[in-house]
């Protein structure tokens, strides 16, 4: 049920502070997405719980990472796209996800090919190429009102 999903996010959200509300605008801007492609209500349903646990194998990964605010070493990008296959790993162990764990495992690979698997676009579920791009509009969104704070902390301190 949905009560479950988002009782895993809540779980993640609550080890790594930076994902506060991001699983809720990530599965906002999926379902937005897959309306505006014209799909039907059981495959929105399941882009709904796919977007909703995307990040769920960052439970996996060190606070010491996932906390890290400066740039992380190569080993330590290394470990924090296990997440993918973490995420994985936690919903294969339930048949209710099968229909969504795919797009937890291949949510940042990309048309080309150069994602974390490199798998090109039609080798992974649609469903996970919408995830990924509801994730980097997020992540935008976030990096521009955080440039924004930026610029208004030095404007007004100089």
């Amino acid at each position: 049920s949905f009560a479950v999903v988002k009782s895993l996010t809540c779980a993640l959200e609550a080890k790594d502070k930076y994902t506060e509300g991001h699983s809720d605008r990530v599965k906002e801007y999926s379902v937005n997405i897959a309306e505006g492609l014209g799909y039907n209500e059981s495959q929105i349903h399941q882009i709904r719980y796919g977007a909703m646990l995307h990040d769920i194998g960052k439970i996996g990964i060190g606070d010491d990472i996932l906390n890290k605010r400066t740039r992380l070493s190569d080993e330590e990008y290394a470990k924090i796209k296990e997440h993918t296959e973490i995420g994985y790993r936690i919903l294969d162990n339930n048949s209710f996800f099968d229909d969504v764990k795919d797009f937890v495992r291949y949510h940042h690979e990309t048309l080309t090919g150069t994602g974390y698997y490199g798998k090109k676009y039609g080798e992974y579920p649609e469903g996970a190429m919408i995830v990924s791009c509801a994730d980097i509009f997020d992540a935008l969104l976030a990096l521009g009102l955080f440039i924004i704070v930026l610029y208004l902390h030095i404007r007004n301190n100089i």
